[in-house]
């Protein structure tokens, strides 16, 4: 365990974040041959980078995070495929099932994130999947500022043979003390699930 401290609220943050996207990929995909991988320095943040991307938001009184996965079907129907050995070739069925893949994939990192952040006790809710197609990513705003609110956004994308996803987040801190002493906790993935979701 290591303690984030004010200056390095955005370091460990990032840490939870790009730590919980990976390991919840590897679980829910089955593919353990995933790795995280920074952007280039040529990516800013709200450039599109996708054909969809799903968003979350993940809420408390001590902070509010906008967290999506950018993704193109075709890469994502791989990784989908991966897990539940589809041989199917209806394109048509296949974009439902991977929509409603990407968006369970979503939920399941951001309630691992909760999880986390509730082992450092900060209590934070967050609203169910919303899927957009992803050029809407131009109307973001990932503007930083360290006035009253301390706000700031990552990037950083998961690999794979199937392609990539890339994760985006834009963190707002309303109680920084209440985050100062915050720990990048390791919690033990549960395989409780595994095998039990189904898409129609």
């Amino acid at each position: 365990m290591l303690t984030a401290g004010v200056d390095n609220i955005g370091a460990a943050i990032g840490s939870i974040f790009r730590n919980a996207s990976l390991v919840q990929t590897r679980q829910f995909s089955g593919c353990e041959a995933l790795e995280l991988v920074e952007m280039d320095d040529s990516f800013k943040l709200g450039q599109v980078v996708s054909r969809q991307m799903i968003l979350i938001v993940i809420s408390g009184a001590e902070m509010r995070v906008l967290f999506k996965i950018h993704f193109n079907n075709s890469e994502s129907d791989q990784l989908r495929r991966v897990k539940f050995r589809d041989q199917s070739t209806d394109e048509r069925v296949a974009a439902v099932k991977t929509l409603d893949y990407m968006k369970e994939l979503t939920n399941q990192v951001c309630g691992r994130i909760c999880r986390i952040f509730q082992l450092n006790d900060l209590a934070l809710g967050m609203c169910i999947p919303l899927s957009m197609h992803g050029f809407y990513e131009i109307y973001s705003d990932y503007t930083p500022n360290n006035d009253i609110l301390k706000k700031f956004g990552q990037a950083w994308r998961i690999k794979g043979d199937f392609g990539s996803l890339v994760c985006t987040t834009y963190i707002e801190i309303m109680e920084p003390t209440a985050v100062a002493n915050l720990q990048y906790v390791e919690e033990q993935a549960s395989n409780n699930d595994d095998g039990e979701l189904e898409f129609l």
